[in-house]
Formats: C-alpha cells, sequence, structure tokens
C-alpha cells in the first residue's frame, strides 16, 4: 500500500493500489492515521480481517490525500457528500474501492471521480443479474456469449457503470439500465449512449484499466480522453520515514507513468 505520491496531472487519473491483506503492514501504526471517529468504527468490527483492512483502506486515503495538501492525515477533513460519497474540500478529488483484499485509490487533479474494482471470478447467474439492471443492447450481447465470456463481459459492464454511478455520488437513484457500455476490451470511451439527462456520453468518459491479472478496475471522470497512471508502489517506504508521513514519501520526480488511453 505504500506508494511515492505524484502530483495530478489535468488530464490524468492516479491509480494506488494495495492489498490489505499484506503482512507487512503495521495497522496498529498505520491507525494512528485515522481520525478518532474511524478509531471508533474500527473498534466495532467483529471479524479481525474486517477490522484490519478497513484500517489499511482509511489509512491509505488518508496518507494519500494528507501528502498531496500538506496535511496531517489524522486531522484531514474529509466530508460525506448528500449521496454517501466522501470528499474533501479544497482538496484533489478521489474516489475509493474495495474488492475482498484490493484496494484502489483513485485521484485526479478536480471533477466528478468514480473507481470501481471487483476481483474476476465466474458469475454462474450473470443473466439473472444482468436482466435486473443492464440495458438491452448490454443483454442482447451477454446472450451471445459462452459462460466464461459472459463472466467476464459482465463484470466489465458492471465495474464501468459502477465507477460512472460512484462519480455522480447519487447511488442507484440513477437505474443502471440507462447506460450502456462497451462490453469488450475496446479503446477510447466505454460509455456508448445514456438515456440519462445527468450523464452526457460527450462530456463523461468511462474506461477500464489493466491493473492486475486477476482484478477488473474501471474509471468514470468528467473529463474528455483521460490518461491514467499507476504510482507504483514503493517498497523502500515500509520501514518508517521519519521526515513525513508513516509509510509514505513525497517523490523527488514524477515516477514513470503507465498509460492507458
Amino acid at each position: 500500500m505504500l506508494w511515492c505520491t505524484a502530483n495530478p496531472l489535468p488530464d490524468t487519473v492516479d491509480l494506488y493500489h494495495a492489498n490489505m491483506d499484506d503482512p507487512l503492514l503495521d495497522v496498529v501504526r498505520l491507525a494512528g492515521l485515522l481520525s478518532a471517529g474511524e478509531r471508533e468504527r474500527a473498534a466495532g468490527f467483529r471479524f479481525e480481517r474486517h477490522r484490519r483492512r478497513y484500517v489499511i483502506g482509511r489509512a491509505a486515503l488518508r496518507g494519500v490525500l494528507g501528502t498531496l495538501v500538506d496535511c496531517d492525515p489524522a486531522a484531514l477533513p474529509l466530508l460525506t457528500e448528500s449521496g454517501g460519497k466522501p470528499a474533501l474540500r479544497c482538496g484533489p478529488a478521489f474516489n475509493v474501492s474495495h474488492s475482498e483484499e484490493h484496494l484502489v485509490i483513485g485521484i485526479a487533479h478536480e471533477g466528478r471521480l468514480g473507481v470501481d474494482a471487483e476481483v474476476k471470478k465466474s458469475i454462474p447467474d450473470a443473466m439473472e443479474l444482468a436482466n435486473g439492471s443492464f440495458a438491452d443492447d448490454e443483454i442482447a450481447v451477454l446472450e451471445t456469449l459462452s459462460a466464461s465470456e459472459r463472466s467476464e463481459a459482465f463484470l466489465k459492464i458492471w465495474t464501468r457503470k459502477e465507477s460512472l454511478l460512484k462519480a455522480l455520488g447519487t447511488g442507484l437513484s440513477m437505474p443502471l439500465n440507462q447506460v450502456s457500455m462497451q462490453s469488450g476490451e475496446g479503446q477510447g470511451n466505454q460509455l456508448i449512449s445514456s438515456r440519462s439527462g445527468s450523464v452526457d456520453p460527450r462530456r463523461w468518459w468511462v474506461r477500464s484499466v489493466g491493473l492486475r491479472d486477476d482484478l477488473e478496475v474501471a474509471v468514470a471522470w468528467d473529463r474528455p480522453d483521460f490518461s491514467c497512471r499507476v504510482i507504483q508502489r514503493d517498497d523502500a517506504s515500509l520501514a518508517l520515514d521519519r521526515q513525513g508521513v508513516p509509510g509514505l514519501r513525497r517523490p523527488s520526480q514524477h515516477l514513470p507513468a503507465a498509460k492507458v488511453r
């Protein structure tokens, strides 16, 4: 989970990935980055694995944002918008997704940003789920595929839709079948069409990112033709950096970017 942070670029979304089950992570130390309310919530988890993942996820988010805005992570004034979406006043746009042990944080310099990640797996009831939430053209595509191809296509469509809903911050108030997504790899904008007045495909872009072979990741942003940059893990920062935030360091220069076009 430990990265060299990089200042967001105007046309780029930065992605940070962490394995929250990494045994090298010092959860006790990371808990010091949480707010008092978050520490209280962490104490309420029944299972240790869930508590650990919550602490690491919140500490990672606060650590990255705190470094970017030069603020004590524990004092960072994170807000919750009306739709339940977390936000930071006068800070970069961000969004977070969890899937099993995986954490993905997306950062952009401004705008409305959504990130969704799902561990790749077989979905035997893909058609049943699609019939309740996908657009007719998406369902028609899934019906032509084999079981394994259908699971893969379902996850691509699902994460793309979820990333858009998370960027809008309106929860499920906009039905998933109001927008249509590409089902394959594809290039460019994966948002095909919209019957929702709040989503204009000329303004909103959705794309998938090959972050890991076992993870389906999609990013939505109200900016056209953006790139994604994967911020590399800094293994040297596993030890406490006494000159900065625990587990995080300011980079002396931008890290090499993994561009996704």
